[in-house]
């Protein structure tokens, strides 16, 4: 490597392997190739070395030579018999290295000595690819000069002149064209050299394909050279190829469509000069005008409607360019349009300009519209005023700008006779509260359900909301929809923080509704067993108390399964055995669902296993019935009375056949003492209710 000849040469008298390789497999030759030591390759020869030995990615030593350029390694390697035509793991052969090298004379001593000029890789790829790639004049004149194919394709279809265009070679475009290389060619992805001289913004190398007739309306990837360097924003070359033809109105006005969506002005006059279409329409029928207006591009909204664009053109929707500047927010598109006379309170499924900007929070085109004639009373599909919508999203300002504006009617009933209070009450913004009720907003103003701001305002547990509304005289237990209170609609949705401020307050915990449910019975519901604590251990909440169903809170939490809550119940002395809506306890929900911890929990407070419903049934009868097993073991160990029957005369038994289907249910019935014969009122037997074959089976053996 360092061309220390007569080191070598002692190395080599005392016998140092001259076939060793590095980590790389290379051998001395290849590092005395690399390096262009022709005295250390020929001693390295002389004394037996492999010629034609492969390194890392099959590189030969010939293959160093001619990559680095070594013309004297390389007469030195053929002379010896390198392989000429040996190829590296990429097909490569030592013509490919030496044309990336870009040495003329080396390419010339390869050819003469059986390289093929027109070798391809593993890619398809020919020196001369590769020789245009990096630009070597020379070399690529000589290759041409020695019948080199100029249009040879690779496996991708790229030719010698697109790879030339990738380097942004302009000479070599110039050499290649001159040899007649095909200037339509299409290569990677359908390209032609065009389509990569357009995206590589080589504006030289574009005016030289058009001006040898590059088609300038082929397409690539469905982008034609225009829509290319339209997207790429090459406006130079935009130039270029409409003034050699370039159709600005291919696709149903794609280019300009393009250029107005990216917002360049400049691509979007010089398309204009050349008379695009400027009232072409996209799915929807969107415009151009819509398209700019809603990215907010100011001047090419002006330059669209210098040239006639309608100001007041729909979509389907009924959706004009100034509903969309108002949408987002462009207050300045905003204006241009108005100036235009874009009408301000054309209405579209959504309501109309005033109602988006005021719904978006967009003050300045607020300001715009109201300055400009904007109707703020008028509604949209969903009977919303603007003023509701400003209200509904928390735009303040925009708010007071709306009241200031015009005396409008604060108390004004919408959807479900909502008010704005009620609408503010439900968003978190107590500032928004505030100012609606100093612009005369009517605290006590009752929904179409009887619920005022205040309620809604619990239920959404915003506690500074509750808290200003009782600064204003509202009662504490106040009620509101189905007669429920404050404290009621917090417990609905578990806001713990304000059920503890209401408590604190004086509020009545144990309220009822007009179904007669207490706070307790609603948290139960809702399974809030936070909320459930609070209400018993701090105040003093009845724990049995029963509403218009006769339900209690541990009924509803047996129902629903919350077996946390069925423990607190319970430790708080919910009685197990209170009897609900059909005589149910709550252990029969239990049973009926399966709920085993909950199960537990009440026989060992003291529910009785045999108490029947309405109907005359046990949660024995229900648990069978669902084949829930584990619950059946469990009430059979706890004294459940397997011969009770029901109204109708069925026992267990009869439930077990004729609903659950459980072999292994009936198995236990009957281990744990089940008539197997007993008939009910309507004479029948277990084994007459039964559909399921392996249980006939089973009763016939009995």
């Amino acid at each position: 490597q360092s061309g220390h000849l007569k080191i070598v040469a002692a190395l080599l008298e005392h016998g140092v392997n001259i076939r060793a390789k590095d980590k790389n497999n290379a051998t001395p030759l290849h590092y005395a190739a690399e390096s262009g030591h022709k005295a250390v390759a020929e001693l390295l020869i002389k004394n037996g070395v492999e010629i034609n030995n492969k390194a890392y990615n099959n590189l030969t030593p010939l293959h160093v030579a001619a990559l680095k350029g070594h013309k004297d390694i390389i007469e030195l390697l053929i002379r010896n018999k390198a392989e000429v035509r040996a190829q590296d793991i990429k097909g490569r052969t030592p013509i490919h290295a030496a044309a990336m090298n870009g040495s003329k004379d080396n390419i010339d001593l390869l050819i003469k000595n059986k390289a093929e000029v027109d070798a391809r890789t593993n890619d398809g790829v020919t020196p001369l690819h590769v020789a245009a790639l990096r630009g070597h004049k020379d070399a690529i004149a000589f290759l041409i000069k020695s019948k080199a194919e100029v249009n040879a394709s690779a496996n991708n279809g790229s030719t010698p002149l697109h790879a030339a265009i990738v380097g942004g070679h302009i000479d070599i475009v110039n050499l290649l064209i001159q040899n007649k290389a095909e200037v339509n060619a299409e290569g990677i992805t359908d390209s032609t050299p065009l389509h990569l001289a357009v995206e590589g913004g080589l504006k030289e190398i574009v005016g030289i394909l058009v001006a040898n007739r590059a088609n300038v309306n082929v397409k690539s990837n469905n982008l034609t050279p225009l829509l290319s360097a339209i997207k790429h924003n090459h406006m130079e070359i935009v130039e270029v190829l409409v003034e050699n033809g370039a159709s600005v109105n291919a696709e149903g006005g794609a280019p300009l469509e393009l250029a107005v969506l990216a917002g360049y002005r400049d691509i979007v006059e010089i398309l204009l000069k050349n008379k695009a279409h400027i009232n072409i329409k996209a799915p929807e029928d969107v415009t151009l005008l819509h398209l700019a207006a809603k990215r907010g591009h100011k001047e090419i909204v002006n330059a669209l409607i210098e040239r006639g664009a309608n100001v007041n053109a729909m979509t389907i929707n009924s959706t004009t360019p100034l509903y969309l500047a108002a949408q987002e927010g462009h207050e300045e598109v905003a204006e241009v349009l108005i100036a235009n006379k874009a009408n301000v309170n054309v209405v579209n499924v959504e309501g109309t300009p005033l109602h988006t900007a005021a719904g978006h929070g967009h003050i300045n085109v607020v300001e715009a519209l109201l300055r400009n004639g904007a109707k703020v009373c008028v509604k949209d599909n969903e009977s919303r005023t603007p003023l509701e919508l400003a209200v509904a999203h928390g735009h303040l300002q925009v708010v007071k700008m709306l009241v200031q504006y015009k005396k409008l009617d604060m108390n004004a009933k919408g959807n479900d006779d909502w008010t704005l209070l009620h609408i503010a009450s439900q968003e978190n913004n107590l500032e928004m509260v505030k100012c609606l009720v100093d612009e005369g907003s009517n605290i006590n103003a009752k929904n179409a359900y009887g619920s005022k701001p205040i309620h809604i305002a619990a239920r959404e547990g915003h506690k500074d909301t509750v808290e200003f509304f009782l600064s204003k005289g509202l009662s504490i237990n106040d009620s509101g929809a189905a007669n429920q209170t404050l404290l009621h609609f917090a417990a609905m949705k578990g806001h713990l923080e304000v059920v503890k401020y209401l408590i604190a307050k004086g509020v009545d915990v144990n309220a009822k509704d007009a179904n007669g449910s207490s706070p307790v019975h609603i948290a139960a519901n809702f399974g809030y067993k936070d909320v459930i604590e609070v209400l018993l251990k701090n105040a003093g909440a009845l724990v049995n108390a029963k509403n218009a169903d006769s339900g209690t809170s541990l009924h509803y939490a047996a129902w629903k399964g919350y077996d946390e809550v069925v423990n607190i119940l319970l430790q708080n002395k919910a009685n197990p055995n209170a009897v609900g809506i059909k005589k149910c306890t709550p252990i029969h929900y239990a049973a009926n669902k399966g709920d085993i911890q909950a199960v537990q929990r009440f026989l060992k407070n003291g529910a009785d296993a045999n108490d029947g419903d309405i109907d005359g049934r046990t949660p024995l009868h229900y648990a069978v019935s669902n084949g829930q097993m584990d619950i059946v073991n469990i009430l059979l160990q706890n004294g459940a009375d397997v011969t009770q029957v029901t109204n109708k005369g069925n026992t267990p038994l009869h439930s077990a056949t004729s609903k659950s289907g459980s072999v292994e249910v009936v198995k236990s019935l009957l281990k744990h003492g089940a008539t197997y014969n007993i008939e009910n009122k309507e004479g029948k037997m277990p084994i007459d209710l039964s559909k399921n074959k392996n249980i006939n089976n089973l009763l016939e053996l009995v």
